[in-house]
């Protein structure tokens, strides 16, 4: 999960690491 955590820091991703865990699907948050 780390990863798509800083994958999302490092394209300046509007979700916080907080929203991502707490939906715990990458897929979902990233596509939203």
């Amino acid at each position: 999960m780390a990863d798509a955590v800083a994958l999302l820091e490092a394209s300046g991703s509007r979700f916080s690491d907080l929203e991502l865990i707490g939906r715990g699907s990458f897929g979902d948050v990233y596509k939203a």
